[in-house]
């Protein structure tokens, strides 16, 4: 997924998160979803990160509308 083998990234999940959502921006462009939802265990741990891209363009803005408000109000 990433070309450059020395490629830096901060510490944390935060840090593979905006790698992730970044190369995927560059892959999706106007079908990427820049908002993402962290979902986390009892204990508060990041279990894993929601993050929406629409697959065909014709549907890419209401999917994205939908997301969007799955992100908001979950």
């Amino acid at each position: 997924m990433f070309e450059d083998p020395n490629m830096m990234r901060d510490a944390g999940t935060g840090g593979i998160v905006f790698l992730y959502k970044r190369k995927l921006e560059e892959l999706f462009g106007d079908r990427f979803l820049s908002e993402s939802k962290t979902l986390k265990n009892a204990q508060n741990a990041a279990l894993f990160e929601f993050i929406f891209c629409a697959g065909h363009p014709k549907g890419a803005s209401v999917a994205k509308q939908i997301a969007r408000h799955i992100i908001r109000n979950f």
